[in-house]
């Protein structure tokens, strides 16, 4: 009798292959601050999709756990162990990794993508995670999206920013697509 995958690891093999599609590089079952990301997967860009403001190109993360239950504060400490993953692990090589016309004094702004995977989720929950507005950073940026697979819906900060709106734009074209359940 064939066994059947989990839905974690179903959603993660579809997102997986997305994100192999759209030429990010994937590091698996990642430790950081308690968590376990069983997927960080990131993207330099250079393409029309992911140049920034003219001048910068983008540098993307999505880090994928697992969380037993959600509320807003449990997302915010995700968050924050998130941004300081990113933080203590993105590294530019210059001048090899950007192109020579860029200014190397102008850092490649970082669009970060905590998603945290669920199975099921309050309603005052997910709408508070569509209202409150995601903690940003000089030059980063973070969308915290919420997975919950009892539903099969992406839930994410659906307003618009007036600092950083440009990412979100690129957010809801880009990257949603490719997080869908």
């Amino acid at each position: 009798m064939e066994q059947q995958q989990n839905p974690v690891d179903s959603y993660l093999s579809k997102v997986i292959q997305r994100l192999a599609d759209a030429e990010f590089g994937c590091d698996w079952d990642v430790s950081q601050g308690g968590y376990v990301f069983r997927c960080v997967a990131r993207r330099l860009g250079s393409g029309p999709k992911t140049k920034f403001a003219g001048t910068s190109y983008l540098d993307t993360f999505l880090l994928i756990a697992e969380l037993p239950s959600v509320n807003p504060d449990s997302l915010k400490a995700f968050s924050k162990e998130c941004f300081r993953y990113v933080k203590k692990t993105k590294r530019i090589s210059i001048p090899y990794a950007l192109p020579p016309d860029l200014s190397y004094a102008t850092p490649a702004p970082v669009l970060l993508v905590p998603v945290a995977i669920t199975d099921g989720i309050a309603p005052a929950v997910s709408e508070a995670v569509r209202r409150k507005s995601p903690a940003n950073y000089w030059t980063a940026f973070q969308i915290p999206v919420v997975c919950d697979l009892a539903s099969n819906t992406l839930y994410h900060y659906e307003r618009r920013q007036r600092w950083g709106s440009a990412l979100h734009d690129l957010f809801r074209e880009t990257i949603l697509p490719l997080l869908a359940p």
